[in-house]
């Protein structure tokens, strides 16, 4: 990214910042492979300390190459270093400038072999609340700070301002945000994956801080992230609860056009606790979907897929998945009855005659525990009723066990961990 700013070293052409921009972007595209040249997008490997130190080498040398060449002084991880001149800090701020002045050399290199090898560590952690205090107008004193230590070398200080940078956003507001912090966001998405999940947990707090027509462009994030982190179970339950919160941010028609496929690939993951997340999320969207009022065929297109791809599914894994959501539909964010009951509920019967006894358990304690405990059912609903005799007669010991407990609170614990 910096090779618009790179200068020649006197020959006159163009070689030089062509060499400088080559080894620029060799550094970053180091820096953007946390798991070392052995890892693939496709098949990442774990980040060990060895793989940690041959990045940090191979870094560094294009680094090297990129000043050498280019006469452009590098940050550590492949981007133009940014020492913005340190201005004063603002004059009512009721903080001491001597003290000030001590907190922002904490972030310098010298800092960590005369003071404490953990400065750096120390003023990332404290940055956030520095900046507060301060306010808005003090961000012109503290950006030089932000920007050494958003390209500290030791992942630690990154890790700690990715996880605030949300934060520092809220402070500075919108327009600074988009300008200032929105590059540091993208390139820690891109980071270790130690700094990256404190973007990933706080992404939709980020990005709502944002200008609503500069959102949109951070959603294929998301996607990429899914598809980069296929190991990385974490980050998918991560991914699958911001799902949620995204639909606050943007349109019924940019989250079935950009998110649903997401959601619904999440939702048949091979970790139980990314699936759980997810199923949530889908009653989330589901929902924001049905309150589209320029497309009302969206919430529509979307329950008719999660029919055929669930409940109507070969594999009984996705159509217990089915049940499992319609439990969130149900209990957790109640749809509209006459919608449920025209789309899932005659699906939901069915699977509880299901050829899979798995399927028909999980069917029962749905019916037996949240059903009938629901006022719009309750145990004097024929097609509940019926469903919930031929269960509790069941050939399966298990199946017949769940069918006949009796209906419990919709807020009991022991049943969202079953679901």
């Amino acid at each position: 990214r910096g090779g618009s700013s790179t200068k020649g070293t006197g020959d006159g052409g163009t070689g030089a910042p062509a060499a400088a921009a080559a080894a620029a972007a060799a550094a970053a595209a180091a820096a953007s492979n946390p798991a070392g040249t052995g890892a693939t997008a496709d098949k990442p490997t774990p980040m060990g300390v060895a793989a940690q130190l041959e990045q940090q080498q191979e870094v560094a040398a294009a680094t090297a190459a990129a000043e050498e060449a280019g006469g452009v002084k590098m940050s550590p991880f492949g981007m133009p270093e940014q020492q913005p001149e340190q201005v004063a800090p603002p004059p009512e701020c009721g903080v001491p400038e001597a003290l000030l002045l001590h907190f922002v050399k904490m972030a310098l290199p010298d800092a960590a072999k005369c003071i404490d090898p953990d400065s750096a560590l120390h003023c990332a952690f404290s940055l956030p609340a520095v900046l507060l205090t301060l306010g808005p107008e003090g961000w012109s004193f503290l950006r030089p700070t932000f920007l050494q230590l958003s390209q500290e070398m030791q992942w630690k200080v990154r890790r700690t301002l990715a996880h605030s940078l949300h934060e520092v956003a809220a402070i500075v507001g919108a327009r600074l945000a988009a300008e200032e912090l929105a590059p540091v966001f993208e390139f820690f998405l891109k980071d270790l994956d130690e700094v990256k999940v404190g973007v990933v947990k706080h992404f939709c707090e980020f990005v709502a801080i944002l200008e609503p027509h500069r959102r949109l462009r951070y959603i294929p994030s998301m996607n990429d992230l899914l598809e980069a982190d296929t190991k990385l179970w974490r980050h998918r339950k991560l991914l699958a609860v911001q799902i949620a919160w995204m639909c606050a941010l943007f349109s019924p028609k940019d989250m079935f056009e950009r998110t649903c496929d997401t959601v619904l690939m999440l939702a048949r993951d091979a970790v139980a606790s990314v699936r759980s997340s997810a199923h949530a999320s889908i009653a989330v969207v589901l929902k924001h979907l049905l309150s589209a009022h320029d497309d009302p065929t969206l919430g529509a297109r979307f329950m008719a897929r999660l029919v055929d791809d669930f409940a109507n599914s070969p594999c009984y894994l996705d159509r217990q998945h089915f049940l499992r959501i319609c439990f969130h539909l149900v209990k957790t964010l109640p749809l509209d009855r006459p919608t449920f009951d025209a789309s899932f509920l005659d699906s939901v019967l069915r699977l509880a005659a299901d050829p899979v006894a798995n399927v028909r358990l999980v069917a029962g304690r749905l019916l037996s525990q949240v059903f009938v405990a629901d006022d719009a059912y309750g145990p004097d609903h024929a097609g509940v009723a019926a469903a919930l005799a031929a269960l509790r007669d069941d050939k399966d010991a298990d199946v017949k066990f769940f069918a006949s407990l009796a209906s419990g609170s919709l807020s009991d614990p022991n049943l969202d961990a079953f679901m």
